[in-house]
């Protein structure tokens, strides 16, 4: 299964929903937490993301939760 990563914030609800959306297809993704230091916020922007929720799906970078674009991710991945 592809590596999937969350860039949140506290308080964010785009954010929960995300990760809620990702464990209801069954995938646990990893958690970054802007808010955990300046470390996770310089991974987002060198992502080129500017505000949260951000995913990373294998190499792929989505700028906000796409639920169609996620799934055609997940299923590519399916399918090697």
């Amino acid at each position: 299964m592809k590596q999937v990563t969350v860039y949140i914030s506290d308080g964010c609800v785009a954010c929960e929903e995300t990760i809620a959306y990702l464990q209801s297809r069954g995938v646990a993704p990893a958690i970054r937490n802007i808010a955990a230091g300046s470390d996770v916020w310089k991974e987002l922007l060198a992502l080129g993301g500017i505000a949260t929720p951000l995913l990373v799906i294998g190499g792929t970078v989505l700028h906000t939760l796409n639920k169609r674009v996620v799934d055609q991710l997940l299923e590519e991945d399916a399918g090697e």
